[in-house]
């Protein structure tokens, strides 16, 4: 007769679990693929209790949290993964984007930052200083918003977006001639994306606008 192995305690149970795919996380994420949210954020809420230090846990519930408005709670997850994890560069980056769903942006800035001195090399980090750059020019901090897209500017795979970013931060604070410079210099060169260069098009055809010249800047928009 065969014996059937011993039954082990729950606290085995729960150690053996870690590091295994809880299936409610599939669920969950089949849940909101189908557009049940509140379905999802219970069986998120579940597999959170399962592994509560669990770092995608955390954020992926975060922003199902933010995504149905529930902020507080959503925050409350992002300072956890903050505290437990300050090191990981990755992670901090993706804390960035949680913080700005609910609208902390100074918690958002703080996380970037964070990243950039964690890994300064990485390849991530012109496009962290173009998210910072916008983060700052959305908080109406023009000089730390110009300083991180000259900075991005430097690294020659996010020059054209940087350039775009510069003469748009350029333009808010009254330099219109130096705005319509850098635009048109981007343009020349033609090495930015289809949307950057689209994007420079209608900011040149505003700028010939506010200076009166109405035929350039119906030239501009044909270009667009």
């Amino acid at each position: 007769m065969s014996r059937r192995p011993p039954k082990k305690s729950k606290r085995s149970r729960d150690r053996a679990g870690r590091g295994v795919l809880d299936p409610r996380v599939g669920k969950a994420q089949a849940a909101w693929q189908a557009h049940r949210y509140e379905d999802a954020i219970w069986y998120y809420e579940r597999a959170l209790t399962r592994d509560p230090n669990n770092a995608v846990l955390l954020v992926d519930l975060a922003r199902a949290y933010a995504l149905r408005f529930r902020h507080a709670d959503a925050q409350s997850l992002i300072d956890r993964a903050s505290r437990l994890y300050p090191d990981d560069a990755r992670l901090q980056r993706m804390l960035c984007r949680s913080y700005a769903m609910v609208q902390q942006f100074d918690q958002a800035i703080g996380c970037y930052e964070r990243s950039l001195r964690l890994a300064p090399e990485s390849p991530d980090a012109p496009a962290v200083m173009l998210e910072l750059s916008k983060m700052h020019a959305r908080l109406h901090q023009l000089d730390q918003a110009t300083a991180y897209a000259e900075q991005a500017a430097a690294v020659p795979s996010a020059s054209e977006e940087a350039d775009y970013q510069t003469a748009v931060l350029q333009r808010r604070g009254g330099d219109a001639p130096g705005a319509v410079s850098r635009l048109e210099q981007l343009l020349e060169r033609g090495n930015a994306s289809r949307a950057t260069q689209a994007d420079a098009w209608y900011q040149l055809a505003a700028l010939e606008d506010q200076a009166g010249h109405y035929a350039k800047a119906m030239d501009c928009l044909g270009a667009a």
